[in-house]
């Protein structure tokens, strides 16, 4: 097994490696957000803007999936990729609706609270939940488990089973259109379109790390970190929080129960399925017994 792969069933000598490795790392993660800042100025942002209207009866913004504006942070790397993009005669509103679901914005207004979102459908895209006796769509559908944007194909046939025979002169014609320019398709759309697709997906997965991962980790026990928002984060879930947890599993506590050694309570550990002691074999096999 490799370096800290055990999950369940472990030893004293295993937790002690693995928190003293933790709390090591734990160290530098004010550098590791200072590199992931950089690492996010240098990816850049991609924005694209959705029409917008205002329902005068109800305050709320409404957003269609029709598309006023593109936006790239000048000098990111992902704005080099869309000039190449561009260049070829790319558009570069066909490579993705680059949704931000967490640019929804919580209104209050006239003490009703409700949700202002950026991007249509909330930014997300996701089966929709429909009552059976709700009004089928225009094609007679039942629309239940339909994702809500246009491009879906079961949207505009209001059918889930997709056609097969009936295009299958139509998939012919387009393959022997396209035969030629194949690697040329690869080259000129597709591959830049994946690369500026996991960019952007890079930025994400960044932010991420940078605002959740690490923020419920060591969200304020840490100069550079802001407290722990126990509103929004498990205290539980704190790095600290569970490494005093395991601590009072494998070593003795006084009566407020505070660790008082790092000697093995080896009668605790016995209590603990998957959980053995390095010291006094014989007697924690006595009490597995």
């Amino acid at each position: 097994m490799s370096s800290f792969g055990a999950m369940s069933q472990f030893r004293t000598g295993y937790w002690l490696g693995i928190r003293n490795f933790l709390l090591h790392e734990k160290r530098d993660v004010a550098k590791r957000i200072a590199v992931i800042n950089t690492e996010l100025d240098r990816i850049g942002t991609i924005r694209v803007q959705y029409k917008q209207s205002k329902n005068t009866t109800t305050g709320k913004i409404e957003v269609s999936e029709h598309r006023t504006g593109f936006f790239v942070s000048k000098g990111s790397s992902l704005e080099k990729l869309i000039q190449a993009y561009l260049v070829i005669g790319g558009n570069p509103f066909d490579i993705s609706p680059f949704f931000m679901p967490d640019e929804t914005e919580v209104v209050s207004q006239n003490g009703e609270t409700f949700l202002n979102h950026n991007y249509p459908h909330g930014g997300v895209v996701a089966p929709e939940t429909k009552e059976f006796n709700e009004p089928v769509g225009t094609y007679h559908e039942y629309q239940g488990g339909f994702p809500g944007v246009k491009k879906y194909v079961g949207n505009r046939l209001g059918n889930r089973d997709q056609p097969n025979t009936n295009t299958d002169a139509t998939v012919e014609l387009i393959v022997n259109a396209r035969k030629f320019a194949n690697q040329e398709i690869k080259e000129k759309r597709q591959e830049l379109e994946h690369r500026i697709i996991k960019l952007a997906d890079l930025r994400e997965q960044l932010q991420q790390e940078r605002d959740l991962i690490l923020q419920q980790a060591v969200g304020g026990s840490l100069f550079e970190i802001s407290e722990l928002d126990t509103e929004r984060f498990a205290l539980s879930l704190h790095l600290q929080q569970i490494i005093s947890t395991m601590d009072k599993v494998f070593f003795r506590t006084d009566s407020s129960g505070v660790v008082s050694s790092f000697t093995e309570d080896v009668e605790k550990i016995a209590s603990f399925e998957g959980l053995y002691g390095d010291v006094e074999e014989e007697i924690f096999l006595t009490l597995m017994s």
